[in-house]
This record gives C-alpha cells, sequence and structure tokens, in this order.
C-alpha cells in the first residue's frame, strides 16, 4: 500500500543560496549565452515583468511552465488573467484529461510561446534543468516556437560542474520537499537537460532574462506551490 510521507530526508546545500556572482561574472555569462545564439539581457526585478512580456506579441498562445520565479515576478498572473494571451495551461485545467489528453499533450509541448525558469545558469553560456517527469522539456529544446527563460542571478554558477552540484544539492532537495509535502512522495532526477547552444538556423528561439534578484526556491523548506517540477 501507498505510504504517506510528508517529510524529506534530504537538506538543501548552504552553498548555493543567496547570490554568488559579481557584475563581471553576469556580463560574462551574457556573452557567452549570445556567443551561443542564445539571446540574454539583464534587468532590475522592477523591470522584469514588463520586460518578459513585452517580448509575446499579444494574442499569442503561451504555456508557462510551473515557477516560482514567475509567480513572484507575477508574469504567471499577467498570462493567466490579463486577457492579452491565450494561456494554454489555464486551457488544459477545463480539459477532460481522460478524452482529451493527446490535445493536452499537443498543447504543453508545442506552444507558440514557453515561458519557463531553470536550475541553473552557467557563465559559459548553457543552461541546465532536471526534472522527475520530463513534461517541460521537449517543449524546450525544440517544441515551442520561442522559450523564455527567466532566472534570478542566483542561479548563475561557475560551469557545467557547479551548475550539476546545485541541482543535486541544492535544487533537488528543495523540490523533494516540496514534493513529499504536496504529494506525500518524493520527486527524483530522472532527466537532464543540458543547452550549450542553439542551432544557427533556427535563429536564437531561446531568450534569457537574467534578473537582479535572489529567485526560485527559498532557504525554506516548506514548499507551497502544486506541480511536477519547481523551476
Amino acid at each position: 500500500d501507498f505510504e504517506r510521507k510528508t517529510m524529506s530526508s534530504l537538506t538543501p546545500d548552504a552553498r548555493f543560496r543567496g547570490i554568488h556572482v559579481d557584475d563581471a561574472g553576469i556580463q560574462r555569462t551574457v556573452d557567452n549565452l549570445k556567443a551561443h545564439n542564445i539571446e540574454a539581457i539583464v534587468v532590475e526585478a522592477s523591470e522584469a515583468k514588463d520586460k518578459v512580456l513585452s517580448l509575446i506579441p499579444e494574442g499569442s498562445e503561451v504555456f508557462v511552465a510551473t515557477s516560482r520565479t514567475l509567480d513572484t515576478l507575477q508574469v504567471s498572473d499577467a498570462i493567466d488573467n490579463s486577457g492579452k494571451y491565450v494561456p494554454l495551461k489555464k486551457k488544459t485545467f477545463t480539459m477532460d484529461r481522460a478524452t482529451q489528453a493527446a490535445e493536452i499533450r499537443r498543447m504543453t509541448a508545442a506552444p507558440d510561446y514557453f515561458l519557463v525558469s531553470a536550475h541553473a545558469v552557467s557563465q559559459e553560456g548553457e543552461l541546465f534543468w532536471a526534472s522527475a517527469t520530463g513534461s517541460q522539456l521537449g517543449a524546450i529544446t525544440n517544441g515551442a516556437g520561442t522559450v523564455i527563460v527567466v532566472a534570478g542571478i542566483n542561479k548563475i554558477v561557475p560551469d557545467a560542474k557547479a551548475a550539476s552540484e546545485r541541482i543535486e544539492t541544492y535544487t533537488y532537495p528543495m523540490e523533494d520537499a516540496r514534493a513529499h509535502e504536496v504529494y506525500g512522495a518524493g520527486s527524483a532526477i530522472n532527466f537532464r537537460l543540458r543547452i550549450s547552444a542553439v542551432s544557427g538556423w533556427t535563429g536564437p528561439r531561446i531568450k534569457v532574462v537574467l534578473v537582479k534578484q535572489d529567485l526560485g526556491f527559498y532557504s525554506s523548506l516548506r514548499m507551497v506551490a502544486v506541480a511536477a517540477i519547481r523551476l
């Protein structure tokens, strides 16, 4: 029988809490992302919402991945409730998963615009994610027309090794705690995604907005959102 457990035994690594990058490191990150055909800009937290929304034409179909970062910046609410966009995730909540599962899957995998955060961004110009289900990764790699990645500068790390360490020792324990609280079962790192560059023939379909704020998982272990992946 399924035994519901509400506590995780994992402890997040305190080394990855807070912001650990200076202005030179931020600029190096932006320069290397651009060199890899990934658009990148840096904004203040007060500018972030308006900047992200300016990248999306009104009337576009938009899928917003579950993200504490996007919730904190009120981007999720703007997409869902402003009336200016077609909010696909909100639409899926009204659909019958028994009879419309294929349609829901296509809406999730291939929207015009896909908004998401990242688990780590390296100064070498790479983006990193991990997932228990992999449900959002297909849209990032190829499915979505345009991917907009919004991340606090606290997620910037020196290199791929540090990105992996951040995911395994900080992000995963935090997500595991959230999953225990919400679902009564832990999470897992079953899928990993590392984007090193975007092919030139596709154009810069991935746009990164780096926000000068500590965003995403907080130092508290209490998680309040409900999703298969927390970004």
